[in-house]
C-alpha cells in the first residue's frame, strides 16, 4: 500500500519454472503469463495457484503478452516469427512470418496487440512491423530507430502506437 507502506496480499508459486522473463498479467487479473529459458510459455492461475504449460517450442521466446480478450497468448521468437497460441485448445492458431524478413537477424523482441485484437506491432533489430492478424500479413514496415527496441504500445483507440529505443516515436497505425 503506497499510503501506509504495508505489504499487500502476496501469492507465489514454488514449482520449478526455469529462469523467467516477460511476465504479464491477463486483462482480468486472474492469470500471469511468462516465458522461461527452457523454451516454454507458462500460465500461472493466481486464484487456484496452478502453473500450466501453454506452449513448448523449438525457438527462444523474447516477448509474450495476452490478447486483450485473454483467449490467446502472443509471443515473438528469435527466428522472426510471431506465434499466437489459443489458451483453450493449447494449439497454435496463427503463425505470422514475413517471408522477406525471416532470419535470425530479425528476432521479434517486442510485441503489442491492439485492444480489438486485429493488429499486432512487432519490433526487433531496428525495424517495426504492423501486422493484420486475420490476414496474417505485414501491412507496413517502419525503419527509423538507431538502436534495439525497449517497448511498444498501442493507444487506447488503436489509432496510434509508440516505440521506445534510444528515443521515443509516435506513429499512426494506418500509414
Amino acid at each position: 500500500d503506497l499510503q501506509t507502506g504495508n505489504k499487500l496480499h502476496e501469492k507465489s508459486f514454488t514449482q520449478s519454472a526455469g529462469i523467467l522473463s516477460n511476465i504479464v498479467f491477463s486483462n482480468d487479473n486472474n492469470k500471469i503469463v511468462f516465458n522461461c529459458n527452457d523454451r516454454t510459455i507458462k500460465i500461472w492461475n493466481i486464484e487456484n495457484n496452478t502453473l500450466d504449460l501453454i506452449c513448448n517450442h523449438d525457438e527462444t521466446v523474447h516477448c509474450v503478452i495476452f490478447s486483450s480478450d485473454n483467449y490467446n497468448i502472443v509471443f515473438g521468437c528469435s527466428n522472426g516469427y510471431i506465434k499466437i497460441c489459443d489458451m483453450i485448445t493449447n494449439t497454435l492458431s496463427h503463425i505470422l512470418k514475413d517471408i522477406h524478413a525471416f532470419s535470425y537477424e530479425y528476432p521479434v523482441t517486442n510485441i503489442a496487440i491492439s485492444s480489438d485484437n486485429s493488429k499486432i506491432i512487432s519490433a526487433g533489430s531496428k525495424r517495426i512491423d504492423i501486422w493484420d492478424v486475420a490476414a496474417a500479413k505485414v501491412l507496413h514496415t517502419i525503419h527509423g530507430h538507431g538502436s534495439w527496441f525497449n517497448h511498444l504500445a498501442f493507444s487506447p483507440d488503436n489509432r496510434l502506437f509508440i516505440s521506445c529505443s534510444d528515443d521515443v516515436k509516435v506513429y499512426d497505425t494506418n500509414t
